[in-house]
């Protein structure tokens, strides 16, 4: 019986490692079909002086809390410069605290 169960870990350990695998390469697959930035139409970019950093603020009794796109974003459609967004929301939307959600390997690959 302490076989079987081990040969059952054994297969469902495979199994998994073929499914991550699996969905590795489809990821990878995926992001390399995405057109390169000169895709885009130089006069179609988004930059920090032709649309202006937005944020959008939740407000309530002890905080406003606000979110928005990557700044200084370079990827796809994109072409803004992070001292001005930064200067932007630092300045203009008063903000005190920066915080991000996205891993290194993401902001790298979105050249910030």
């Amino acid at each position: 019986f302490l076989m079987l169960q081990t040969l059952m870990h054994c297969i469902f350990s495979i199994y998994v490692s073929c499914i991550l695998f699996a969905y590795y390469v489809i990821c990878a697959l995926l992001n390399n079909l995405r057109p390169p930035p000169s895709y885009f139409a130089k006069s179609s970019l988004k930059t920090s002086i032709n649309d202006p950093y937005h944020m959008d603020f939740l407000h309530n009794d002890w905080s406003n809390v606000a979110m928005g796109i990557l700044p200084g974003r370079k990827q796809t459609r994109y072409n803004r410069d992070l001292c001005l967004d930064l200067t932007r929301i630092i300045r203009e939307c008063d903000v005190r605290c920066i915080a991000t959600l996205m891993p290194l390997h993401q902001l790298q690959q979105c050249q910030c």
